[in-house]
């Protein structure tokens, strides 16, 4: 398992399977030391999905169309 002292963030899907790994060795039912590591585990997957979110744009006003003439339509 990977020390907490490691300098590169570990990934969404790295933190979800070692969660996943935690929950199989233990069959579901978590001791106190495993609680405590599931909640570290949590917090940094969070932290994880938070950073690769992608954060969208503002939307984009359209401007006036260069080389096209107005058209007006007559009755």
């Amino acid at each position: 398992m990977p020390s907490m002292s490691e300098s590169r963030p570990r990934s969404a899907a790295e933190l979800n399977e070692q969660i996943r790994a935690l929950m199989v060795c233990s069959g579901g039912r978590l001791t106190g030391p495993q609680r405590a590591e599931y909640q570290s585990l949590l917090e940094q997957w969070a932290a994880a999905v938070r950073r690769s979110a992608v954060r969208p744009e503002p939307p984009r006003v359209p401007g006036p169309r260069r080389g096209v003439a107005d058209r007006t339509a007559v009755g």
